[in-house]
């Protein structure tokens, strides 16, 4: 009887902890990126193809900024400085309603999405991303 006793708490321990765990993982406010996004991990991975088709620029407004792999707050990214130069390709909503634009960092062959809240727009253009043909 006590070793079922014991086995008992311990799967109620680790199922517990499993719970806290699943709940605590990625409190809110955790990620640098204003998009206001929840947890968005399913959309990361897609792959996404465009063209550039405008001629605009901007620099980045945060210390960190993150430019992301894909236009969603907890997909994979590198940060980089306030200030630091990006050139616009173009731009879609994701399925969260934000404003992600795609482009490429000054200077360097770096391509990504960037939160439109995390960078200016000094010149140019920006339009919708096309599908790269």
């Amino acid at each position: 009887m006590p070793i079922r006793t014991r086995l008992s708490a311990l799967v109620t321990t680790t199922a517990t902890l499993a719970a806290l765990l699943l709940l605590t993982a990625s409190p809110a406010g955790a990620d640098t990126d204003a998009s206001g996004e929840p947890d968005a991990l399913r959309d990361c991975g897609k792959i996404y193809f465009v063209e550039n088709n405008s001629s605009g620029y901007g620099y980045f407004t945060k210390k960190d900024t993150p430019l992301r792999t894909e236009p969603y707050a907890k997909c994979a990214a590198n940060r980089y400085k306030k200030g630091t130069k990006f050139f616009y390709w173009c731009y879609i909503t994701n399925d969260h309603g934000n404003r992600w634009i795609f482009g490429r960092i000054a200077g360097s062959d770096t391509l990504g999405w960037v939160y439109s809240g995390n960078v200016t727009w000094e010149d140019g253009s920006l339009n919708h991303c096309r599908p790269r043909t």
